[in-house]
């Protein structure tokens, strides 16, 4: 039976228990990482309305930890807020992992900054060298490069009584798209691996290395979760900059000082008083180098 947005191209198959229909050469790939995973398991779509919102169902319905919804496009897919996020087929990376943690004695931000930042290692170390430049995680979700929009991170909790039931992490990132596939009205300010490097990416590669620092980073959080909160800060160039923080209770100007332990911005005002902000917009007005 054709699933729901199957789409007949030149596709080969990709056999999974949960994926239906065909899916595209350069992620298949992932069926060796899949065999080779002591962490993770593939769910592989062709396309969904938004991973986050397949993910969500799957765990309900008894997906275990380390489940990985990857489609190779959305019909609705979301960012913060409920913004919509551009998802067109066969050039980007959208994929949602489901955690399990049980207790956890850590603030689940942590997560979306363990995300953010594995990402922007995974594309810096091992495709943007010979570029001449690097991605950076920008608070509270974002991946940048060159003061443009790389990548996204959105992370949602579902609770149990009091406690969290299981969160799923989305993780967004503009790989082979070109600039005149990106919107008109976000062309400034969103780019891609591909644009930046000149070339066309494996998104396979991609996929493995940022699960890999991921699996790195989440597993620090249960032992020393500061440490993920420090080598964030030591690469964001969020940190030290002047920045404009769009809150619900207001716009905020100062210089962001650094993370609490909840991955919380600690912003200075002007006038000397250091807050702890929670979530925002945030503008980089001046960047700390420059």
């Amino acid at each position: 039976m054709k699933a729901p947005g199957e789409k007949r191209t030149s596709m080969t198959p990709f056999t999974d228990p949960c994926s239906p229909g065909l899916f595209p050469e350069d992620l298949q790939p992932l069926a060796a990482f899949r065999d080779e995973s002591v962490h993770y398991r593939f769910c592989l779509y062709d396309t969904v309305g938004s991973t986050n919102d397949t993910a969500l169902r799957l765990a309900r319905e008894g997906a275990p930890h380390g489940t990985v919804v990857i489609a190779d496009s959305q019909q609705d897919g979301r960012g913060r807020r409920g913004r919509s996020w551009h998802s067109p087929p066969g050039v980007n990376i959208y994929m949602s992992i489901i955690l399990k943690p049980g207790e956890i004695a850590f603030h689940p931000s942590l997560v979306t900054l363990s995300a953010s930042l594995a990402a922007a290692e995974a594309v810096s170390l091992d495709l943007f060298p010979r570029a001449g430049t690097s991605a950076w995680p920008k608070w509270p979700n974002d991946v940048y490069c060159r003061g443009r929009k790389l990548g996204g991170i959105l992370t949602e909790a579902v609770f149990a009584g009091d406690r969290i039931g299981f969160l799923v992490t989305g993780i967004g990132l503009n790989v082979n798209m070109q600039a005149a596939d990106i919107p008109e009205d976000f062309r400034d300010g969103t780019t891609s691996v591909c644009i930046e490097t000149g070339e066309p990416v494996e998104r396979a590669r991609v996929v493995r290395n940022t699960l890999g620092a991921f699996t790195r980073y989440y597993s620090l959080l249960f032992s020393d979760p500061s440490a993920v909160v420090a080598d964030w800060c030591s690469v964001s160039r969020t940190i030290g900059s002047y920045v404009k923080a769009v809150t619900p209770q207001g716009i905020l100007y100062g210089t962001a000082e650094g993370l609490d332990e909840n991955g919380f911005l600690r912003l200075r005002r002007d006038d000397g008083e250091e807050l702890s902000l929670s979530a925002a917009e945030i503008v980089h007005l001046r960047d700390h180098d420059g």
